[in-house]
């Protein structure tokens, strides 16, 4: 490598032998000023060969450089740039050597490689913000200028920041050559010394260009080979995920988040992976999922992380991505949350609020307790592109929930107004247990008033009271079950017996209507998995449409068949014929949707909601018109423990 008079490190190859590319023809300089003209020529043509020998070896080292970092795998990228870097400052006699890559704004820098001298100590390699007060050194690498001095004291005045701590720190002389380019930030190599000062005449410096762009270049190829495997896993791990939640059932939307979470703790390699949910007035902040490695605690469900860390929180809430990759990146503002952080072993954490309808609904969090992450600025919107997965299956599953409630103050509205046109059957079907009551109490009263009371007669009295009792209170239970509101309970059902339950109760209202009816049920039927209150409302709720299609009939007997079979090892049907006026094809086909009605007074919600719970429960609910007169209203059930659920 090429000596100037001025460089005044003596420069070694590894094995301690004098490189010839640092050789120079000292001893004719050193006598230069007494030499004849002839011995002038003679040193000068001397000293032009040594110069054109030099610049052939080191264009040969060049070459060699560039060549095997240009055709080296990316996989051996790292280990080839290590021993170039190590290479060059043997050759140079440096101290040190920095490859960094800045962000586009220069205010993040990123220490990618670095050699030393084993007699120089330096800071290891990590991610740092530039100090805002290094305006004149951001400026100079934003104009593409080199920066350099012999010692710090001679910089201009304005790098008054820069001088202060390059003198702190020992820096005697630094050479940085900034490579930018563009959105992919700015790269920036560095030469040092720290034992003595250093001049950088300008062929030194043309030729450390040379051999940082040598870096460079391999830098960026490995880059562009990071990059295209991180686009790929990342469009894999997106694809996987958006698939898994297009077909995922609401009931089971928690799994699918739990499981896509640790996903991407595995895919990414990090530790622990969360979504975190605002609250309504986006004033609290808690964990809804939390994934993480077995030596790493989740967070606990609904920890209100508000109050731990209430910096975070509004930050977020105004929508700012939140991440650091060393704890002294927080800013002074984070106090309550560096005070934290500092009794956990978090190293690493990305924070990204995810906006539905313009509000923050939700976070999702990354986090490494093993290592430090630079998060990578394409990692970014990957990760957003993941929130806003997660974020929408959150979504879905709340909207699911709210239209799940809206339906079950429907149903029990539906409920309470069927029990509104029974009172009048209710009233009279308790008053048949109260009479016998209170029949049987006044005769065991005239028993016992008796000289020899018989107390037989008093035991049977008693024992008919009890009954009655027993009657009434299954009305009143009953009553008060299908006018109670409360989240729906699944067990197993003997379909047989919530119908004759359910004709019971309409029993007094069929008497007064002068309607028949009549049972089919099958014998050792299956039982399904339902909910009782639901699937006694869908057959209420036929049985009364039943009766009111027939009340203006005249020219036939009114009469109700309800019959239940097995259909085939899976399923059971239910059909509840009647013998009324009938409907038109039209009205066939629509009576089932919300809001369609054939009565002045309807709100048509009734059969909706039936159908709505014969299909939550894995069924079907259908009408035909029958041969003769009249419809027949189907619905099917699934046999077995958990169908439909």
């Amino acid at each position: 490598m090429p000596m100037h008079p001025d460089e005044t490190i003596p420069n070694k190859t590894p094995n301690g032998a004098k490189d010839n590319l640092s050789a120079a023809p000292e001893h004719l300089q050193a006598h230069g000023d007494n030499l004849d003209s002839t011995s002038l020529g003679m040193f000068q043509r001397v000293q032009g060969e040594g110069i054109i020998e030099e610049s052939i070896q080191f264009e040969t080292f060049l070459a060699g450089l560039s060549t095997t970092l240009m055709h080296v795998p990316v996989a051996e990228i790292d280990r080839e740039i290590e021993a170039g870097l190590w290479r060059v400052g043997e050759i140079f006699g440096l101290d040190c050597i920095t490859l960094s890559a800045f962000s586009e704004d220069l205010t993040t820098r990123h220490d990618r490689y670095r050699w030393t001298v084993p007699e120089v100590s330096v800071p290891p390699l990590a991610p740092a913000t530039l100090p805002l007060a290094f305006l004149w050194y951001a400026r100079q690498l934003r104009q593409g200028h080199p920066v350099s001095f012999v010692r710090p004291g001679a910089l201009t005045a304005a790098a008054v920041a820069e001088k202060q701590h390059w003198q702190s720190i020992g820096l005697q002389s630094l050479l940085a050559l900034p490579f930018c380019m563009g959105k992919r930030g700015t790269y920036v190599i560095s030469y040092t010394t720290f034992r003595s000062q250093r001049v950088w005449c300008e062929i030194t410096v043309v030729r450390l260009r040379l051999i940082g762009e040598c870096f460079v270049r391999a830098l960026m190829q490995k880059d562009s080979g990071n990059r295209l495997e991180t686009h790929l896993k990342f469009v894999t791990l997106v694809a996987a995920l958006s698939a898994r939640f297009a077909k995922v059932a609401t009931s089971d939307i928690d799994q699918a988040i739990q499981e896509g979470l640790q996903v991407v703790v595995k895919s990414l390699d990090l530790d622990r992976s969360s979504l975190l949910e605002f609250s309504a007035d986006q004033t609290e902040l808690y964990p809804v999922y939390s994934y993480a490695v077995p030596d790493v605690r989740p967070f606990i469900r609904a920890y209100p992380l508000h109050k731990e860390f209430p910096w975070l929180t509004e930050q977020l809430r105004r929508g700012k991505i939140f991440r650091f990759g060393r704890h002294e990146e927080l800013p002074e503002e984070a106090f309550y949350e560096k005070q934290a952080l500092m009794r956990s072993d978090l190293k690493a954490n990305m924070s990204i609020p995810v906006a539905v309808s313009g509000s923050q609904i939700c976070v999702i969090g990354f986090a490494s307790y093993h290592r430090e992450i630079d998060w990578p600025p394409e990692w970014m919107p990957y990760l957003h592109l993941l929130g806003e997965i997660f974020a929408n299956a959150l979504v879905r599953k709340r909207a699911e929930e709210a239209s799940r409630r809206l339906w079950h103050e429907l149903a029990h509205a539906s409920r309470v107004a069927m029990l509104g046109e029974l009172s009048a059957s209710v009233a009279h079907e308790l008053n048949q247990p109260l009479a016998a009551i209170l029949s049987n109490a006044q005769a065991a009263q005239r028993f016992l008033t008796m000289v020899a009371p018989d107390l037989a007669e008093v035991k049977g009295a008693l024992t008919d009271i009890i009954a009655d009792d027993q009657r009434a209170g299954k009305i009143i239970q009953q009553l008060r079950a299908l006018g109670k509101k409360e989240a729906p309970d699944r067990t197993s059902l003997d379909v047989n017996t919530l119908v004759q339950e359910v004709v019971r109760l309409v029993y007094s209202d069929a008497l007064a209507r002068q309607i028949t009816v009549s049972l089919d049920l099958a014998t050792q039927l299956p039982v399904v998995y339902g909910e009782r209150i639901q699937l006694q409302q869908v057959m209420l709720n036929l049985v009364l449409n039943a009766f009111e299609a027939m009340q203006p009939v005249t020219d036939h007997p009114r009469g109700l068949r309800i019959r239940t079979t097995c259909v085939d090892p899976d399923t059971i049907a239910l059909s509840f014929q009647d013998t009324g006026i009938g409907v038109d094809e039209r009205t066939l086909t629509s009576m089932f949707d919300s809001f369609f009605t054939t009565k002045a007074e309807g709100m048509g919600l009734g059969l909706a909601i039936s159908r709505a719970i014969i299909e939550a429960h894995g069924g079907r609910l259908w009408a035909v018109s029958n041969p003769d007169r009249g419809i027949t209203v189907w619905f099917i059930l699934p046999i077995g423990h958990g169908a439909g659920g």
